[in-house]
């Protein structure tokens, strides 16, 4: 399946979408004696437009120098316009099964799906699912990971620019996840290839996640999760491949908790253990605060801290990372969100050129942007 095959993909969609919207399906359905068209009832298709315009403000002669090659700056390619994502996807989920497709295009597709091959490079997420019981599900395919306190989709954070953690935990994975939902607690278990594996796996055993989602009170929310497996099918990517000795171990905790109808805080923590080399840590901190000025702005604040011992995860770019980026979010339309950032990066090495770089070879320590991030979606 090359390119064609994804647009045949994308255009068999955008037909269901106009053949049936859901008024017409819906009046098919209730229709006596046309049982055939019921299941369009189940159907939904959403689709959005990710675009930015982002001013580096160290103003380097090479537009890109400070987000092409940094690992944590993928999403925001470079100084000027961009557009992040084109998105479509469909689900469709009854009582007892379900079917969920996600496709992504444009400037961030390479750096969230990372797939080897032609026939995956567009698909964020493909999986099936069934509910033996009311309270447990099971999916196979390919899903985003369990862990972090961010989405890939901008509109669903606080801030429009997703953090430096974001960019050191996984992203997705393939293989067989399990939600057992008790109310209050929820568990989850995967069996999967690895780590942004959308193939195959690079050694004989697969990687195991577990976690636990704690719902004490109606707005707080505690999950704690761990995932272990072969560091040759990992994201820290230390063993060679076919490894299946060394393996690597994460740790998540994700706090959320709103207060007062306006005021919400998530905090987010992750620990990375190697084991080919006991200083191979990884550790890294996010705390955000976003508060509603009114029903169509709010105002957001994140903060970060990160280490690194061995620049393993950090690909050898530096050890320690502090951020700070404030967000103002305007939604005139619940479907149009209008995102503003500005970051402040501080590393502790000299990683990002400004305007002398070309010319004195010399970098610096700082960075200092700002995005406007716009979106229109479906699925506000």
């Amino acid at each position: 399946m090359r390119r064609s095959t994804l647009t045949a993909v994308l255009l068999a969609l955008v037909s269901v979408v106009a053949a049936a919207p859901p008024g017409v399906a819906s009046a098919q359905a209730a229709s006596p004696g046309d049982e055939d068209d019921a299941w369009w009832r189940d159907l939904r298709v959403d689709a959005f437009i990710d675009g930015y315009y982002l001013a580096d403000w160290n103003r380097p002669a090479d537009p890109g120098a400070n987000s092409d090659g940094i690992v944590h700056r993928a999403f925001d390619r470079n100084h000027g316009f961009g557009l992040a994502f084109a998105g479509l996807g469909a689900r469709y989920a009854t009582e007892d099964v379900g079917l969920t497709v996600d496709l992504r295009f444009g400037g961030a597709q390479a750096a969230l799906i990372a797939a080897p091959v032609a026939e995956y490079v567009a698909l964020k997420e493909a999986y099936a699912s069934w509910r033996p019981t009311d309270a447990l599900q099971l999916d196979v395919g390919q899903f985003d990971t369990l862990y972090g306190g961010e989405s890939a989709d901008s509109w669903r954070n606080p801030n429009y620019t997703r953090g430096a953690l974001y960019f050191m935990q996984p992203f997705y994975h393939l293989g067989l996840r399990a939600t057992w939902d008790l109310g209050c607690l929820v568990l989850r278990g995967m069996v999967v290839n690895g780590t942004n594996l959308a193939v195959t796996d690079d050694n004989q055993s697969p990687h195991l996640g577990l976690q636990a989602i704690v719902l004490p009170a109606d707005d707080v929310e505690i999950a704690a999760g761990y995932y272990t497996g072969a560091s040759s099918s990992g994201y820290g990517a230390a063993a060679a491949p076919g490894d299946d000795d060394q393996w690597e171990h994460f740790f998540d905790l994700v706090l959320r908790a709103a207060f007062f109808d306006r005021l919400r805080l998530a905090l987010n923590g992750s620990l990375y253990v190697s084991a080919p080399d006991d200083d191979a840590l990884f550790y890294g901190i996010a705390l955000t605060a976003a508060v509603d000025v009114s029903s169509m702005v709010a105002l957001a604040l994140r903060g970060e801290l990160l280490g690194d011992t061995a620049a393993l995860v950090t690909q050898g770019q530096y050890e320690r990372l502090g951020t700070l980026t404030a967000t103002l979010d305007v939604r005139p339309l619940p479907q149009l969100v209008l995102r503003l950032d500005t970051r402040l990066e501080v590393s502790d090495t000299d990683l990002y050129a400004d305007q002398d770089t070309q010319r004195t070879g010399a970098l610096r320590s700082t960075y200092l942007s700002s995005t406007l991030g716009v979106v229109v979606t479906t699925d506000p």
